[in-house]
């Protein structure tokens, strides 16, 4: 189990989340068939997870500029509450063969305020070894 995406949304904007595709290349056969519970987690004043690493978000366009979210990847102690909040927004079982692709319609976007979290967790470790990847897609607005 671990934090696959961490963002702090910067004090001065707010940031819709897009979409997140997490998907795997190490695991083909029925034997290895599993569900993987995935969440969007939105932090308020929470103390933010550690372990993995930071990441420099890539532009969408060329003209744009440089992101004002920090990210965060694949930290292994995940996010607590510390003196503020964690709610699950959004929890979905999703087979380890297609992946998971949370590609919501516009009207059903989350927004994140100034200076919330977004966390994205895989919430188990898978029943054994995984080589995984992913992104995520989010505008930072305002």
């Amino acid at each position: 189990a671990q934090d696959l995406f961490e963002l702090t949304v910067p004090s001065t904007k707010a940031v819709v989340l897009r979409r997140v595709r997490i998907t795997q290349n190490t695991e083909f056969g029925d034997a290895q068939a599993e569900q993987l519970r995935f969440t969007i987690i939105r932090g308020v004043g929470n103390t933010g997870g550690s372990g993995g690493s930071t990441h420099t978000p890539s532009k969408h366009a060329t003209g744009d500029a440089a992101a004002a979210v920090t990210v965060e990847i694949n930290n292994t102690t995940r996010a607590t509450v510390g003196g503020g909040s964690l709610t699950t927004l959004f929890e979905e079982d999703e087979s380890v063969f297609p992946g998971w692709d949370y590609r919501p319609v516009p009207e059903e976007m989350y927004e994140f305020a100034p200076s919330e979290n977004i966390i994205v967790g895989l919430e188990a470790a898978p029943a054994d070894s995984i080589t995984m990847s992913g992104y995520l897609i989010f505008e930072e607005v305002g």
